[in-house]
């Protein structure tokens, strides 16, 4: 979908609980697959990614200390 130019909102939650080393392949293979299409990708919770195609970007905040 994301190569199609869809914004994802990924739950991770079941993964998280379910196993670890799973979880993190998983977020590495949609990493490289939104690096690969010059996409965006944040976290916006434990259990939550946004990722988003070329033509849309995410707007981080500075978050003062």
């Amino acid at each position: 979908k994301l190569r199609e130019g869809s914004i994802m909102l990924v739950s991770m939650k079941q993964l998280r609980q379910k196993d670890a080393e799973e979880l993190k392949r998983a977020v590495e293979k949609i990493k490289r697959t939104c690096m690969a299409i010059n996409g965006d990708i944040a976290g916006i919770s434990d259990d939550w990614l946004v990722v988003t195609p070329p033509a849309a970007r995410i707007h981080r905040e500075a978050v003062a200390e």
